[in-house]
């Protein structure tokens, strides 16, 4: 027997109240935030049911010394308590989890003189690049090497600390290669200079301002020295901050689940209220949502419970264009809704996904292309172009997201739209990667279970 996810079309209704999930991002950074200094620290808003990528991030930072203990307080807290850096050998597993391999790189460098930290991580993982680190680290002195010849995992690390210095990093194909080292080398030797290489070419920068803060509110000092045309050039951290932790910090909201959510909405024709949306306190590029579910004729107001979104069925004509090289997480949603509403949507500036889960433009386009949606992709964007194709199949049309979770929410969204007829979607649980409760959220929107179901084939 097989899982599959069953959308049987639109839902006869689609309204009520969701609370957001936690901003796996945020988590990430304030969880690696909080090990790296010298005491305790309480995590709140974490959620009680934690995705995937969280739990790769847990379990890799428990191997390395770091004690993470889970409570169900204030929507889920997390207790973080550093280690002394006391491991020998060891090999960790980031999962499937981008963030987790990359971040854990440099941290795993901090391990004490002789210790060795092997980092190992699924098949999809292991075909990311992770050249830009190595590179960078180098500089750093610390000795690091892929077990292949593709600067891919499985990755060996060598203890001993991070001298500091002055490094230089490509982030053209991802930014977590930057905020990797932003955060660990805080605990560098000696101070760190950090040049980005082309800034011009950096991308999902967002992203690195996202770091920046979740390490400032920790009480770690980094200094912007150069920007050119408003763009991260270099970065000073002082070496070896010592920050007592002792912080309580609670999460925000995730916008890239509200993105999933916001065009679930507009491609149902129907209304929600999203609890715990934050107050741009911490800044997510996620946040462009907003704006662009308008642009699709969604009526956006806050509300006493958080962010609503209401739907009249009145759908843009104008030919849309977005430049998402800051928000990449938000072309598969908004692919999706694209193809709900018959839209005429060009996606550009996004070449780097081609490196996440899956070559996104690709299955995007191909998967789009099997309930007749004409997308085409080019090296760096995507474009959706208008598809009056009429809702008279006959027999359920399977699609495959290639174990991606984005691009099933995406297909989800497409096919809540009901001009598709009936879509059976494979590898239901890869959504539990960044958004567990994805499902059951929808269903509870859709008040029945018929409309979007976990089948067995």
């Amino acid at each position: 027997m097989v899982k599959i996810l069953k959308i049987a079309g639109r839902p006869a209704k689609f309204y009520g109240t969701i609370r957001l999930p936690p901003s796996k991002s945020y988590l990430h950074r304030a969880l690696f935030a909080a090990a790296l200094c010298t005491g305790s620290s309480s995590l709140m808003n974490c959620g009680v049911e934690l995705n995937q990528d969280i739990q790769a991030t847990i379990s890799c930072l428990n191997q390395l010394d770091v004690e993470i203990r889970q409570r169900p307080a204030n929507y889920g807290t997390l207790l973080v308590t550093p280690g002394k850096n006391s491991v020998k050998e060891v090999t960790v597993n980031a999962q499937a989890s981008g963030t987790t391999a990359r971040f854990i790189i440099p941290f795993a460098a901090l391990s004490k003189s002789g210790s060795q930290v092997r980092i190992i991580g699924d098949q999809s993982l292991a075909k990311r690049p992770m050249r830009s680190i190595f590179e960078a680290l180098a500089q750093l002195g610390v000795t690091c090497r892929s077990e292949n010849s593709g600067k891919t995992l499985p990755i060996i690390v060598e203890g001993g600390g991070i001298k500091g210095g002055e490094c230089e990093v490509d982030g053209s194909v991802s930014s977590q290669f930057v905020s990797s080292l932003l955060l660990s080398c805080t605990r560098a030797d000696e101070d760190t200079i950090i040049h980005i290489r082309n800034p011009e070419k950096q991308v999902s920068e967002p992203y690195i301002e996202a770091t920046i803060k979740a390490l400032k509110f920790f009480g770690f000092k980094i200094d912007l020295l150069t920007s050119k045309n408003q763009r991260f050039d270099s970065f000073k951290i002082k070496g070896n901050q010592i920050v007592p932790g002792k912080k309580r910090f609670a999460i925000p909201g995730d916008m890239s689940s509200a993105a999933s959510l916001l065009c679930s909405a507009l491609a149902s024709n129907g209304e929600l209220t999203l609890s715990n949306f934050g107050d741009g306190t911490f800044p997510q590029p996620d946040s462009a949502i907003v704006p662009i579910a308008s642009r699709f004729g969604g009526k956006i107001a806050r509300r006493s419970l958080g962010l609503g979104i209401k739907t009249d069925g009145v759908i843009s004509k104008e030919e849309l264009t977005f430049d998402l090289g800051d928000s990449p997480d938000l072309v598969p949603a908004i692919a999706g809704v694209s193809a709900a509403t018959g839209s005429h949507v060009h996606l550009v500036n996004i070449g780097h996904l081609r490196f996440k889960e899956s070559d996104r433009l690709a299955v995007l386009s191909r998967e789009l292309g099997k309930i007749g949606v004409v997308a085409v992709e080019k090296r760096s964007s995507l474009e959706i172009k208008p598809s009056r194709r009429p809702g008279d199949f006959r027999k359920p049309i399977l699609l495959d997201p290639e174990k991606d979770h984005r691009i099933l929410i995406a297909l989800t969204i497409a096919g809540l739209s009901g001009r598709f007829g009936e879509l059976h979607i494979q590898d239901p649980d890869c959504v539990k990667k960044s958004y567990p409760d994805f499902v059951s959220d929808l269903q509870k929107a859709c008040h029945e279970k018929s409309t979007v179901a976990i089948i067995q084939t």
